[in-house]
């Protein structure tokens, strides 16, 4: 049986079908050609809240999304859209390389936040830099001992080649939401005013100075871009009235 969803209230004209995250994570890894037994590993690290959400293929882009998130919240409104619906190839890419790459031990706090719906999108992203790096090339998640103070790292790539690289990944909305606060009846978005010191919030201050030739340090920043029009689909972000 497939799970209700939000979404077939909200926008059922772009279900193409529906699936659930087991179904659809499954698929995902035969397509890649990853063996079953690995695709099986894999299932058994899903948490239970994840694992119990419904899957669909989004007709306007031909991507499968799975329904986990909240709703931002915004002058009394609730503004919702793709955060709210991410690609089953992200989750799949994220659970794959905490399996891979990521001791028990701290595999075990990723999954508690990724299972939180108020931190799922924070928690996924923290994966994407690191599925860049080659299999081969050494690679430590939650790194203390290297910034200021008590702080982690999230990032530490490397040595190669004699030379390290910390990484640390933010994800930012204050800037999407004060853009999208200013979007009328316009079919345009208004132009963003964008302020980078919010993008880069927190992170000069963790890192302590280094030779970069020997150590290059920097920040992933992943952030939202409005979709236009407030009627505009899922491509974009919608205003409902508070329940």
């Amino acid at each position: 049986m497939k799970p209700n969803m939000l979404i077939e209230n909200v926008l059922p004209e772009i279900v193409a079908e529906k699936s659930t995250v087991p179904e659809r994570l499954i698929a995902e890894g035969i397509s890649r050609g990853i063996p079953r037994e690995e695709i099986d590993q894999l299932l058994l690290i899903v948490p239970p809240t994840i694992a119990q959400a419904g899957a669909f293929l989004d007709k306007m882009t031909g991507i499968w999304r799975y329904e986990f998130g909240l709703p931002y919240q915004l002058d009394g409104s609730l503004v919702w859209g793709t955060h709210m619906w991410e690609h089953v190839d992200h989750l799949f890419d994220a659970l794959r390389l905490v399996l891979t790459r990521v001791s028990e031990k701290k595999r075990a706090g990723y999954l508690r936040n990724l299972a939180d719906l108020g931190k799922h999108q924070e928690t996924l992203v923290e994966m994407i830099p690191a599925t860049r790096v080659s299999s081969d090339v050494p690679l430590d998640f939650e790194t203390a001992g290297l910034g200021i103070g008590n702080r982690t790292v999230d990032w530490v790539v490397g040595p190669h080649e004699e030379r390290r690289v910390l990484c640390d990944v933010k994800r930012r909305t204050r800037d999407f939401l004060e853009q999208f606060s200013r979007i009328d009846d316009s079919p345009h978005s208004p132009e963003p005013e964008h302020d980078p010191s919010l993008l880069f919030r927190s992170v000069e201050q963790k890192f302590l100075p280094n030779n970069p030739a020997s150590c290059l340090q920097g920040a992933w920043i992943v952030t939202d871009i409005p979709g236009g029009h407030p009627d505009s689909p899922i491509c974009g972000h919608l205003k409902l009235p508070r329940p």
